[in-house]
This record gives C-alpha cells, sequence and structure tokens, in this order.
C-alpha cells in the first residue's frame, strides 16, 4: 500500500507541474508570433551597416513590430517602421541596420523595412525577437 500511495502522490506532483508549467508558460508559446528566419551578418567586403534580420509572422493576427524589441548584444534595441508598421498574419518584414545600405544591395525588395541600430557578431551571439508584453 505504502508503494501505491508513493506512486499516486509523484503522478499527482508530476501533474501539478505540468499544470503550473503550462498556466505560466504557455501564454508566451501561443502569442509568440514573430519568428526569426534568415539573419544576414557577415557579407562579404565589409558589412558594417549593411547586416539585417528577417522575421516572419506565424501568428493568427496582424502584428504592430514598432513595438517589438531587438534583443541583440545584451541591449534591447528599438525597432522603427519605414512605412507600414504592421506585419500581416503569414507576412515577412526585414530589421537593417542601414535601411538604404539594405535597398543598395536588395534593389528588388518591396517588402516591409524597419530600422533598428545593432552590429550582429560575425563569430556567433544570441539574438531574438522580445514582445512588448
Amino acid at each position: 500500500m505504502k508503494t501505491c500511495t508513493a506512486i499516486f502522490i509523484t503522478t499527482t506532483l508530476g501533474i501539478l507541474f505540468t499544470v503550473i508549467f503550462f498556466a505560466v508558460f504557455y501564454p508566451s508559446i501561443a502569442f509568440a508570433q514573430i519568428i526569426i528566419t534568415e539573419i544576414m551578418y557577415d557579407i562579404e567586403g565589409t558589412d558594417t551597416g549593411r547586416e539585417w534580420i528577417e522575421v516572419f509572422n506565424s501568428g493568427e493576427d496582424a502584428v504592430d513590430l514598432s513595438f517589438w524589441k531587438l534583443f541583440e548584444a545584451n541591449v534591447n534595441h528599438k525597432i522603427n517602421a519605414i512605412g507600414q508598421n504592421i506585419v500581416p498574419r503569414g507576412g515577412y518584414a526585414v530589421i537593417a541596420d542601414v535601411p538604404d545600405k539594405f535597398r543598395a544591395d536588395n534593389p528588388d525588395f518591396s517588402g516591409l523595412l524597419f530600422d533598428s541600430a545593432f552590429s550582429l557578431s560575425n563569430d556567433g551571439e544570441t539574438i531574438s525577437m522580445k514582445d512588448p508584453s
């Protein structure tokens, strides 16, 4: 009987932990709509001002990216819209270090463009998008 009680308590605690885990973390998982899909960090020649990040809105709703932050080098970088600031459901956008240089390198680009001040490491680093919540 003691073994059954111990298994029951262990199982109950496991279920309780699972419920608490999802109650705490599920909202942030469910609403994480912006995904980094491409990173240009080390262009041939000089890459100063020519770095950019592409993001995708995988959520069900449009996202106002102007309230989000780009986290890089332990800094939350502000994101400024160049034109429209809403990324539609299923839409892509580019966040460029220097938008004019991005346009010069990608003259056929006609998508959503955002400006932010950052400098990506050519040796690797952690970057992420942070929503306003």
